[in-house]
C-alpha cells in the first residue's frame, strides 16, 4: 500500500506544482498585457488610456464597466468598429489598472479627471459613451461640463444609486469577488475560471448569464442553446472573461465603485442637454431597467434602444447588430448637428 500511497502523493505534488507554474506563468504574461496602455499626464494625475482610430477624426471617449480597465473600454469600442470612424480614447477610471484612485476618487472628481484628459490631449469636445460602471461618471461629465460632451450613449449603464443586487452577490464568485479576498486568490479563481471556460463553455456562459440577467433557468437555458449555434458570440463570452481578469489591478476601482454608486441619489438632478442614446436590456439582472429610464427623463434630447428580453450581457443577444448599427447612426448623425451647429456659429460671429 505504501508504494501506491506515495505514488499517489507525488502525483498529486507534481499536479499542484503544474497548475501553480500555468497560474504564474498566465498572471506574469496578464499584468504585462496590462502595461500596454499610455500613461497619460493630466492636471488631475496620470490617467492609463489607450487609443485607437485616425488622429484628425473626431473623438469618442468610452467609459468601462466594472472589472475593466483600457483593455476592455478598447475591446468593446473594436467591437462596434468605432476606430473605423472616429479617435477612440478609452481610459482606465480611478483605481483601475494603472490610473491611482487619486485622480477621482468621486464620481465627480472622475468626470473633471477625464475633461483633465480631454485637456491634455488637446481634444476640445468628444462623444462619451458610458459602459455599465462607467455609467455614473459619463452622466457627470454631460452635467458637470455640458459644452465638452457632444452626444451621450449609455449602455447598460449605472447612472444613479445602485447596490449590487443579490443575484451577483450571492454567488459563489460573487461572493468571492465583493468579499474582502486577497488579489492573489481572486486572480487564481479568475485563471480557474478562463480554464473551465476553455473546457466547457457552454456551461460558464451558462452561469454568467445566471449572474447577469432576470430569467428562469429554463430560459437561459434556452438561451445558451442558441447561443452555441453562433461561435463568434460564445466566443465573446471568453474575451470578456479576458478582458476582466486579473482582478487585483481593477480591484481598487471595483471597491471604490461600490462605494460612490451607493452614494448616488435616487434620480439625476441635472438637466443633459446633449443628444442622448440609452441601450438597455430590460432583463438586466445587474443594472434595473430604471437607470435607463432615469437618463432618459433627465435628457432634454433622448432617443432609447430598450430590449425587452435582453440582459446585461447585451453582445449576446440576437439583435445586437441593430444595436451596433443604431449607436453608429446616433454618433454620425450627433457629428454631423454638431458641425453644421459649429458653422452656423462661426458665420455668426462673422
Amino acid at each position: 500500500m505504501r508504494p501506491i500511497f506515495y505514488s499517489v502523493l507525488t502525483a498529486l505534488l507534481l499536479a499542484v506544482v503544474a497548475v501553480g507554474a500555468a497560474f504564474m506563468r498566465w498572471r506574469r504574461q496578464s499584468m504585462g498585457r496590462l502595461l500596454g496602455g499610455t500613461l497619460a499626464q493630466t492636471a488631475r494625475g496620470p490617467i492609463d488610456c489607450a487609443f485607437a482610430g485616425p488622429d484628425e477624426a473626431p473623438v469618442v471617449l468610452v467609459l468601462h464597466g466594472g472589472l475593466g480597465g483600457w483593455d476592455q473600454g478598447m475591446a468593446i469600442a473594436e467591437d462596434l468598429d468605432l476606430p473605423a470612424t472616429f479617435r477612440v480614447i478609452a481610459p482606465s477610471r480611478p483605481g483601475y489598472l494603472q490610473t491611482p484612485l487619486s485622480v477621482g476618487k468621486t464620481t465627480d472628481e472622475a468626470a473633471d479627471a477625464m475633461i483633465a484628459l480631454l485637456d491634455a490631449q488637446n481634444v476640445a469636445t468628444a462623444f462619451v459613451v458610458g459602459l455599465s460602471g462607467g455609467g455614473p461618471t459619463a452622466v457627470a461629465m454631460a452635467a458637470r461640463h455640458p459644452h465638452r460632451v457632444r452626444a451621450l450613449v449609455m449602455v447598460c449603464a449605472i447612472s444613479c444609486h445602485h447596490v449590487q443586487p443579490a443575484i451577483t452577490t450571492e454567488t459563489l464568485f460573487g461572493r468571492l469577488l465583493f468579499s474582502n479576498a486577497g488579489g492573489w486568490l481572486l486572480d487564481l479563481v479568475s485563471w480557474l475560471a478562463l480554464q473551465l471556460f476553455g473546457i466547457a463553455p457552454a456551461f460558464m456562459t451558462r452561469y454568467i448569464l445566471h449572474m447577469t440577467e432576470l430569467a428562469s433557468r429554463r430560459d437561459t437555458r434556452g438561451r445558451v442553446r442558441e447561443l452555441r449555434k453562433t461561435p463568434e458570440r460564445m466566443r465573446w463570452v471568453g474575451r470578456l472573461l479576458e478582458h476582466s481578469f486579473p482582478i487585483s489591478p481593477r480591484q481598487v476601482g471595483l471597491s471604490n465603485d461600490l462605494v460612490q454608486f451607493a452614494s448616488l441619489g435616487l434620480q439625476i438632478d441635472a438637466r443633459i442637454t446633449c443628444p442622448v442614446l440609452v441601450i438597455h436590456g430590460r432583463i438586466d439582472g445587474n443594472v434595473p431597467i430604471a437607470h435607463a429610464e432615469a437618463v432618459i427623463s433627465a435628457a432634454d434630447r433622448p432617443e432609447s434602444l430598450l430590449i425587452d428580453d435582453a440582459s446585461h450581457l447585451l453582445w449576446l443577444h440576437p439583435r445586437i447588430d441593430e444595436v451596433r448599427t443604431r449607436l453608429l447612426r446616433f454618433l454620425r448623425l450627433s457629428e454631423m448637428a454638431c458641425r453644421v451647429h459649429d458653422l452656423i456659429s462661426k458665420r455668426g460671429h462673422q
